[in-house]
């Protein structure tokens, strides 16, 4: 079950197989014995479905702009296929029998689910099947042991490149999800997602560096996006590289904007400002420097 919920929906197999099976559903359906009566209800049905959707896209996008947010050709793309493709095979009903006839009641929404997978690679929002539907498929961190800092560590003026010398081989990164307590405020998070380079898993892990991301909405907290880069860093640096910290600023639900303040969806600007910092300070060997910490987003994370 979890293989099939780490499926790569952006790029992956997983997109992939949900696109040749729409194909398939309108090559099922359109590839037959022309006849004209099936020729004009068919394409009726087609184009007023493409209207449909240039309406909804124009009226939710480009009039109210609900999501506040541009949308790109391609996102569009995949809504107006879609729309038409809903359209064709509505109308196709009326006019098949058999065998189309059950492909067409399956195609419809498999045609919807197609459009929200094709705008979500479009995004880059949800990279698995997992995070789409909100099964939490990240294992539990295991958190390495705090260790006191030494003085060469408290040492700032030396840069950390300079006086790390890795001893033994390295193991490998590691990530997983952790719980951090809304402990001076009122905010109910999902779980963090943390990744940690090597040289955090060494029995004398020096004090790294700190980024606090913070992925989209819809989103969930995760490191995908930049797991690769991490790893080609970290192996390009001895092992080095900063602690990674994917925290959940929505509060819960996909359907949740706390906007980044307090008193609205919860007290999100102190759980992000201070339980946060406070948990990894008190978890990780961290630098408490301020140039050592970024915060960095993706989409409404970013904002």
């Amino acid at each position: 079950m979890t293989s099939l919920l780490d499926l790569d929906i952006r790029t992956g197999p997983g997109l992939w197989i949900v696109d040749a099976l729409a194909l398939a559903a309108v090559g099922a359906l359109v590839v037959r014995r022309p006849a004209r009566r099936w020729m004009r209800v068919v394409g009726i049905g087609a184009i007023a479905g493409l209207l449909v959707g240039l309406a909804v896209v124009f009226v939710v996008q480009d009039l109210l702009d609900v999501f506040n947010s541009p949308i790109s050709t391609v996102s569009r793309s995949w809504i107006y296929a879609a729309s038409a493709a809903c359209g064709l095979t509505v109308a196709s009903v009326r006019v098949t029998r058999g065998w189309r006839r059950a492909v067409a009641m399956f195609a419809v929404p498999w045609f919807v689910v197609t459009a929200a997978l094709g705008v979500n690679a479009g995004f880059g929002l949800e990279p698995t099947l997992g995070d789409l539907i909100g099964v939490e498929t990240q294992p539990p961190l295991t958190v390495p042991p705090l260790v006191p800092r030494t003085s060469s560590d408290a040492d700032g003026s030396i840069p950390l490149a300079a006086r790390w010398t890795p001893r033994g081989d390295l193991p490998g990164s590691r990530t997983g999800r952790v719980a951090i307590p809304a402990t001076s405020s009122d905010f109910t998070a999902r779980d963090a997602v943390v990744w940690l380079p090597p040289a955090a898993l060494v029995d004398d892990p020096p004090d790294l560096p700190v980024v606090v991301l913070m992925m989209g909405q819809p989103g969930s907290p995760s490191v995908d996006i930049i797991g690769d880069v991490l790893d080609e860093f970290a192996a390009d640096h001895s092992g080095l590289a900063p602690i990674v910290v994917s925290v959940d600023q929505l509060g819960g639900a996909d359907a949740n904007n706390p906007l980044c303040i307090d008193g609205y969806q919860g007290d999100a600007r102190r759980y992000l400002s201070a339980d946060v910092p406070a948990f990894i300070r008190s978890t990780f060997n961290v630098q408490d420097a301020r140039e050592a910490w970024t915060v960095a987003g993706f989409s409404n994370g970013g904002i």
